[in-house]
């Protein structure tokens, strides 16, 4: 079985505890449930944290559930042509792949609440501000998003 993790507002915790997930519709018309595999680094398993608390999600859940094997998903980068496949492979794809940042998988089904393996308050933690594209050089969070100066301020402070 292949894990997924998937980022929801802690608004729904109890509901998705209850329900598990459900699909949300996308541009294109289709219905799927975002979600990354967990992989060691935390930074890319949580990279879409980021963007939620810029659409205004203060406080979060880490939703952690196993996908079957034999299971497809859609995978590729944001805004570009998703290729589908197994849960497994897209699992080692994202590991193998050299800029994991942006990807995402999309599971084109409801995750069951039996199919749910943790639920999890998640921090927002400081590795989802970064942008892996600085390659070493300081990062500032960008102007006009929320809380970007009281944001910049503590990554200053933790660079010296």
């Amino acid at each position: 079985m292949a894990r997924f993790l998937h980022i929801a507002d802690a608004w729904y915790s109890d509901h998705i505890r209850r329900n598990g997930i459900r699909p949300t519709s996308l541009r294109n018309g289709i219905r799927a449930v975002f979600c990354v595999p967990v992989v060691p680094d935390h930074a890319m398993t949580l990279q879409w944290a980021r963007e939620l608390r810029a659409g205004g999600t203060r406080s979060f859940v880490a939703v952690i559930f196993d996908a079957p094997d034999a299971g497809q998903v859609q995978v590729g980068r944001y805004g570009t042509e998703h290729a589908q496949m197994p849960a497994t492979e897209a699992h080692h794809d994202f590991l193998a792949a050299t800029h994991p940042a942006g990807q995402e998988v999309l599971a084109p089904r409801g995750i069951a609440a039996v199919e749910l393996r943790k639920i999890a308050p998640h921090p927002g933690w400081w590795a989802a501000d970064c942008c892996p594209e600085t390659k070493g050089r300081a990062f500032s969070p960008l102007r006009g998003t929320m809380n970007a100066a009281r944001r910049r301020a503590a990554i200053d402070r933790r660079m010296g």
